[in-house]
């Protein structure tokens, strides 16, 4: 996790409205995919564990109760606060997953997205663990990361030769997943998937159109080709 430090505070902020299209769509996604599949509602108590620039947090305080924000990257939090500036609803706390002080079955919703393949796998049994302990019964925990069995491997050598974002083959990317992979980890601490598909398939490469449809065709390939998603998604839920 100290190789993300290396990342500027804004560099999400700056992906959306600054990047190129391909780099762009490839975030703005990640918030749809919320408004899609994860639903969060006006009495919901949301954590998500590594915000970054608040892309997606800022939006979600927008409809939740209250909204806790965690990142290792003290200049990623004052970037978020920044962007939050008038939300009375939002919280933040700076840290490494070992770190994280969560309150015991308070959160509705855990939502860590691109954030898993950062950890070693000591890591990510910490995070499994506090966010099951952190959650309410009946509380649902949704991850995002790339899919090794997808053609991202190549997007990943691609992206790192020609400087399109910062390095990421073997030098962020700790541990490596598949969908199957994730859901038994997940099993293993007692969750229980609910829903899982991926994302990121075509739409990227065509974010040069119109916002409408790259939109269609993001909701597309979660609900048709999802398999085939460069990125993948797994909802799963403490039981009540």
């Amino acid at each position: 996790m100290k190789k993300y430090l290396g990342i500027s505070g804004d560099y999400q902020y700056r992906a959306i409205h600054e990047g190129i299209f391909i780099q762009r769509v490839w975030h703005l996604n990640k918030i749809y995919l919320v408004d899609e599949k994860f639903d969060v509602k006006s009495n919901d108590i949301v954590l998500e564990v590594g915000c970054g620039s608040s892309n997606l947090l800022s939006k979600m305080a927008k409809r939740a109760l209250l909204v806790t924000g965690v990142d290792i990257s003290q200049a990623s939090i004052d970037f978020a606060k920044q962007q939050c500036l008038g939300s009375n609803n939002v919280n933040f706390q700076v840290g490494s997953i070992s770190e994280m002080e969560l309150p015991d079955s308070y959160y509705s919703k855990v939502v860590c997205q691109e954030v898993i393949e950062h950890l070693f796998e000591g890591q990510i049994d910490q995070l499994m663990s506090k966010s099951y302990k952190a959650l309410k019964p009946g509380g649902q925990f949704l991850i995002t990361t790339p899919n090794y069995s997808s053609l991202w491997p190549l997007i990943e050598d691609v992206m790192d030769k020609l400087k399109l974002s910062p390095p990421m083959a073997d030098h962020q990317h700790d541990t490596k997943f598949n969908m199957k992979k994730l859901k038994n980890w997940l099993t293993s601490f007692q969750f229980h998937v609910i829903d899982s598909g991926g994302f990121n398939t075509f739409a990227p490469w065509v974010g040069f159109l119109s916002e409408k449809i790259v939109k269609s065709l993001n909701n597309f390939e979660l609900n048709h080709i999802s398999a085939l998603g460069n990125l993948f998604y797994v909802i799963a839920r403490k039981p009540s």
